[in-house]
């Protein structure tokens, strides 16, 4: 009985894998097309800290300014996911620019943060298009909150914002 619960446990992590792997792909080519725009061609920068982030003095999203609001989420690990210590964690997520209100199709994704306990881990440029896991780097042991911030940009790219997706909280053992 405890092999088929963990075999049922494997299988459901591996289909959030996999959904939001498919989910990511779909809002690169919805949201990513000319995001470098936006802050103005400098290229796309990744990596760890606020390094290359041009985006963290934005805002926060007003949803008054959205026909469909943007989204971010946190698809695994999520509260509840049991994952070993040491080593690196890789974050599966989904985000979405929304729809402002005058514009006739979704913006882009301009960048995005992974916080892990409120402290920066580790940030992942999209002006290029990529989409990819964020790496949450040597989890120690304990419960910890995972929150990951997206930064968007509406269809002209002349209005920007971030959106903090729910915070999950996974165990490191």
């Amino acid at each position: 009985m405890v092999f088929e619960h963990k075999q049922r446990r494997i299988k459901l992590i591996a289909r959030r894998h996999t959904y939001a792997i498919a989910l990511a792909l779909l809002v690169s080519l919805l949201g990513s097309v000319s995001a470098d725009a936006a802050r103005g061609g400098n290229g796309g920068k990744g990596g760890k800290g606020t390094t290359g982030n041009p985006y963290t003095a934005l805002p926060p999203c007003v949803l008054t300014d959205f026909l469909q609001p943007p989204a971010a989420r946190i698809w695994s690990p999520i509260t509840g996911d049991t994952v070993p210590a040491g080593g690196t964690e890789w974050v599966a997520w989904g985000a979405n620019s929304g729809i402002w209100v005058g514009d006739p199709t979704f913006g882009a994704l301009l960048g995005v943060q992974l916080f892990v306990d409120d402290q920066l881990n580790s940030f992942l440029d999209l002006a290029g298009g990529t989409v990819s896991p964020l790496a949450w780097s040597s989890p120690q042991p304990g419960q910890h909150g995972l929150t990951l911030r997206a930064y968007v940009t509406d269809f002209s790219r002349t209005r920007a914002c971030s959106v903090d997706s729910e915070s999950q909280y996974p165990v490191v053992h």
